[in-house]
């Protein structure tokens, strides 16, 4: 993480490289959950037809959730900057990470809130939405994690024989 002498908490590097993650974080985490919800639910041991059936389960959980999940996430980008922002001179990172996983919380709940409003409340497995609001939480906290890993890249230094003539 930056020092807390730094201005701001994220270069636009660590941002970015921390939303990608998290983006993928979260499809992955989100088309296992799915697959394995999906399994579970068959309640038949693993044929190829329960198995297919998880697998297409997997996939179209993944394409619905990867397409509104880059909207959250785009969207999300100012936020999770303000938030790294507030936290620039805390250099304990259990703070950060748990502050990230709230946010994370607060995003999947949003969705799902989002969600269940729009559909019927019978299509909506409380397990499915308690699993998908863990999976943001863990997303979130992967993308931080991974921001944090990013270097603070600075302009390599000009040669005296690069730099521009001036008379």
């Amino acid at each position: 993480m930056n020092p807390p002498s730094a201005a701001g908490a994220f270069t636009r590097d660590q941002l970015w490289r921390g939303a990608l993650h998290a983006w993928l974080g979260f499809v992955t985490l989100l088309t296992i959950a799915a697959f394995v919800w999906a399994a579970l639910a068959s309640m038949r041991p693993f044929t190829p037809p329960s198995v297919g059936a998880a697998v297409y389960a997997a996939g179209w959980v993944a394409a619905v959730g990867g397409v509104v999940s880059i909207f959250v996430t785009v969207l999300g980008l100012p936020v999770a900057a303000l938030v790294g922002y507030a936290l620039r001179g805390v250099r304990r990172r259990w703070v950060h990470l748990s502050a990230f996983a709230a946010f994370g919380i607060a995003i999947g709940a949003a969705v799902m809130s989002i969600f269940t409003a729009m559909s019927r409340p019978a299509m909506l497995d409380p397990v499915m939405v308690g699993v998908v609001i863990a999976v943001c939480a863990g997303a979130t906290v992967y993308g931080r994690w991974q921001a944090d890993r990013t270097p603070n890249r600075r302009d390599p230094p000009i040669e005296e024989e690069d730099r521009p003539l001036r008379g």
